[in-house]
């Protein structure tokens, strides 16, 4: 059996690539705009990428895993993306104003909010194009492509920290340019992919009532799992500089799902045409895998945050330290769910990891309401920590249940197969190996 390992390779630089040009833009934000101002765009940006997860109505998982079983989809994923993304960026925006106005959101600067609204249709068209790649083997085109968006992201900051410093504006309105410029590029990549051909999207269209629908479903709810802690801090604290103390630690701590990420993206087309013994196998080892660099990176993180949080963002980001390192155990038993939830998507049983997602994000959100108007961004670091743990757990029970084998294949990594696992990850990343796998 060929190694998966193999197969993350391009998909796991191209995300490196992009976790180093945002940890540059993290920083740049925090040294320019404080933490009230970093809060402040964190708490903006954000309900912009909810609402356009919410708008991709399932067709990036669902674009993989159609086209990756029949690649003649492809001009039609394409041609349905198109639509869904500009169907999405004219009924969206004002819903997310609506909704910000009536107050249900904590306090916002609306006109600011308005500004980066202008990037939904952005938000939603990449992820979609990006599961068309997937579906066509070339995930990790899309991925480089969307590293150059953060690159622009960065650059414009960057321009709006020099003209005006400590203003949120100018940086939110840089977010959505670059959005846009990132999705304008990926789509010319995507329509090269596929010919230029615009095809009839209604079949693509009906899978929404049977695979997408359940499959967005759970994505929207896990990244609400993943996210409705910045905006239950931002709502029950009402205090900018807490929100940019708490996604600051957030945001570093994902760090440690790169790999994971990489993983889930390459594993569920691979998954969904394979036998059903062959995809444990395979779903076994990615798990132990990450679970070990998780483990790993961890430690490193949590020792360079300690000594350098306050010299690279600012001794006013001290406040980061605490939630960061309550949060770091809750992110390495997490780092297996997105595996785990590739394996039961791509083996047809998407429902499974919606009801996970519910799950998870019911109890986060109690968690954040017991815990967050006594403890603050403490409060809040454990009760994410808790369901990211919970969220695995979950995961393993319904694999388990299903595929009838021992929890044990997943968790345990003997020191022989460490050492082996990490010769094999480290030849693969070399950039030689990035060359000869890139389609």
């Amino acid at each position: 059996m060929k190694s998966p390992l193999g197969g993350l390779a391009s998909v796991a630089a191209a995300l490196l690539t992009q976790s180093l040009l945002a940890l540059a833009l993290s920083v740049l934000l925090a040294r320019s705009l404080g933490p009230a101002g970093r809060g402040l765009y964190g708490t903006v940006t954000l309900l912009v990428l909810l609402a356009g997860a919410l708008g991709t109505m399932g067709f990036d998982t669902g674009n993989a895993y159609a086209v990756a079983r029949n690649p003649a989809l492809g001009p039609s994923a394409f041609t349905a993306s198109l639509g869904l993304a500009l169907a999405a960026g004219t009924t969206i925006p004002p819903l997310l104003l609506g909704l910000a106005r009536s107050g249900f959101l904590g306090p916002l600067d609306l006109a600011l909010l308005g500004y980066a609204a202008l990037a939904v249709p952005a938000v939603v068209v990449t992820p979609l194009l990006q599961g068309v790649l997937a579906g066509l083997g070339l995930a990790p085109r899309g991925y480089w492509l969307n590293a150059s968006g953060v690159a622009f992201t960065l650059l414009g900051v960057a321009f709006a920290a020099w003209i005006h410093p400590r203003a949120p504006g100018p940086a939110i309105v840089a977010f959505a340019a670059a959005q846009l410029l990132g999705a304008l590029v990926l789509v010319v990549a995507t329509g090269r992919a596929v010919s230029w051909r615009l095809a009839d999207p209604r079949p693509m269209i009906s899978l929404l009532l049977t695979f997408n629908l359940t499959s967005h479903v759970a994505n929207v709810l896990h990244l609400l799992h993943l996210r409705v802690d910045v905006l239950l801090v931002n709502r029950l604290l009402a205090d900018p500089r807490q929100v940019g103390f708490y996604v600051l630690a957030q945001g570093l701590c994902e760090w440690l799902w790169l790999l994971p990420r990489a993983a889930a993206v390459v594993h569920l087309p691979a998954v969904a045409g394979a036998a059903k013994d062959v995809a444990w196998l395979r779903t076994a080892r990615l798990s132990r895998l990450t679970l070990l660099l998780a483990g790993l990176g961890a430690i490193g993180l949590a020792v360079t945050a300690m000594l350098m949080l306050p010299a690279v963002y600012g001794p006013a980001f001290s406040a980061s330290i605490a939630p960061l390192l309550i949060l770091l155990p809750g992110v390495v038993a997490g780092s297996v769910a997105g595996v785990l939830s590739a394996h039961l998507t791509g083996q047809g049983r998407p429902d499974l990891p919606l009801l996970n997602a519910l799950a998870s994000l019911l109890a986060n959100v109690g968690l954040n309401l017991l815990l967050l108007p006594r403890a603050g961004i403490l409060g809040a670091a454990a009760a994410s920590a808790i369901t990211y743990s919970v969220c695995t757990l979950i995961n393993m029970a319904f694999l388990r249940q299903r595929e009838g084998l021992p929890l044990a294949t997943l968790v345990p990594l003997h020191g022989r197969e460490a050492l082996d696992m990490l010769r094999v990850l480290g030849r693969a990343l070399r950039p030689k190996a990035w060359g000869e796998r890139r389609p």
